[in-house]
């Protein structure tokens, strides 16, 4: 069961990243991204993607780690929320710094249920991860969608 829910939950948060960016105790709540600066949607998604790009391997492998040994998740969630916080950082369009607060507040929503779920056992807040785990995905379809 612990396998399975390390799995899905992993895969979500790898597949929906992928998606949205064409590339546990411990996160941060993450910093307030805009500053209401002049830059464009278009390139603020251009810095994001490309930022995310970067990351890539370091989150792969993590995730790779994590699918078979689920003490490995937390670290799994750490590299994720690390690699957003940093592609955010230099966002200064604030529809698209809005989306990354967003985003990291799911995040770590979704990281704290899912280290109690996996880490822990508490299969009692299995539903809880669910709706956690959307919320994260609506968040990086809305940023998906802007950045179309």
């Amino acid at each position: 069961m612990r396998r399975q829910l390390t799995a899905l939950v992993l895969v979500t948060v790898f597949a929906i990243g992928l998606t949205g960016c064409s590339g546990p105790s411990g996160l941060t709540d993450g910093p307030e991204f805009g500053t209401g600066g002049s830059q464009t949607v278009a390139e603020a998604c251009a810095s994001f993607s490309a930022a995310m790009t970067d990351g890539q391997a370091e989150l792969s492998a993590a995730l790779r780690d994590a699918g078979t040994n689920p003490a490995k998740t937390a670290e799994a969630f750490e590299i994720l929320d690390r690699g957003l916080s940093d592609a955010f950082e230099s966002i200064s369009n604030s529809e698209v710094s809005e989306l990354g607060d967003a985003i990291l507040e799911n995040l770590t929503a979704m990281a704290d249920i899912a280290t109690d779920v996996i880490g822990n056992g508490n299969t009692a807040r299995t539903a809880e991860l669910s709706e956690a785990s959307n919320a994260f995905a609506l968040s990086m379809q809305d940023l998906q969608a802007l950045c179309a």
